[in-house]
């Protein structure tokens, strides 16, 4: 699992623990001999619906906190995301 961050295509690791789904996106000392730690954001935040978008409700929109989790820790249960834009990307994957 520690390798999917070293492809360029990787979208990151959709996963977490339970009752709560995370969003994997780095990962901090991946040669360590410890526990490396996995990079997330929570993604998960209840707002109103909007008319239209604007600047400052762009801004409610992004995550601005970003914590780490102990890869020993996140449920086996995830969803990886590579993005391959063409069949020439695919061969190269």
């Amino acid at each position: 699992l520690k390798q999917v961050f070293n492809f360029e295509s990787n979208l990151g690791i959709a996963g977490g623990q339970d009752h709560k789904s995370l969003y994997f996106i780095g990962l901090i000392n991946a040669h360590a001999v410890s526990d490396p730690k996995l990079i997330y954001l929570d993604p998960h935040l209840v707002q109103e619906t909007f008319k239209r978008l604007n600047g400052d409700a762009l801004e409610t929109y992004q995550c601005n906190e970003v914590s780490t989790l102990s890869l020993s820790k996140i449920c086996t249960s995830v969803c990886i995301g590579f993005y391959l834009r063409d069949a020439e990307a695919f061969e190269k994957f």
